[in-house]
């Protein structure tokens, strides 16, 4: 019986520790898409707020955009540093994929880490094409105004000479 503890000892603490990782990994995930959908929404309502709301509006989400990406920083380097934990676990390099993880988990848990891993992406996609669209629209948007400012030249403006002074039209008297 002792024999058989010594023996299992260390491959269940092996068992436990890669546990404990494939969760923290499987948490990482989940708030990084948790993460990746917020900021596709606070973009879709900066594409309607462009559309049809105030600079004020437009500069407020884009300063709600610039937090959200800072959440999605820290999201990131926590699932890195999960993933870093897990490949370590199953004793890979530090910079092991999840191609590489995934096919050393438990076979119970590969479909939901590679559905995971695969949602992340298809949502980051989604992100970047909508980041793009807005910045394409607001640039056009910039433009426009760019044009604008520029037909209103100073040289179709009234002018002033220097030393004539225009007399103000006096109301006629009855």
């Amino acid at each position: 019986m002792r024999a058989n503890a010594r023996f299992y000892g260390p491959l269940l603490l092996s068992t436990i520790a890669m546990i404990v990782d494939l969760q923290n990994v499987i948490q990482a995930l989940r708030n990084e898409l948790h993460q990746y959908g917020e900021m596709l929404a606070l973009l879709e309502q900066q594409q309607h707020v462009a559309q049809h709301s105030s600079t004020e509006e437009i500069l407020r989400s884009i300063s709600h955009i610039n937090h959200q990406s800072t959440s999605i920083q820290v999201a990131r380097e926590r699932r890195k540093s999960a993933q870093r934990h897990l490949g370590a676990t199953l004793q890979q390099s530090e910079n092991a994929t999840f191609s590489t993880l995934i096919p050393m988990l438990a076979n119970s848990y590969q479909p939901m880490v590679s559905a995971l891993v695969q949602e992340n992406h298809e949502l980051l996609e989604r992100v970047r094409e909508r980041a793009q669209a807005n910045q394409l629209l607001l640039r056009r948007a910039l433009e426009l105004m760019q044009r604008f400012i520029t037909t209103l030249t100073l040289e179709d403006a009234p002018t002033e000479t220097p030393n004539r002074v225009v007399p103000l039209e006096q109301p006629a008297l009855i």
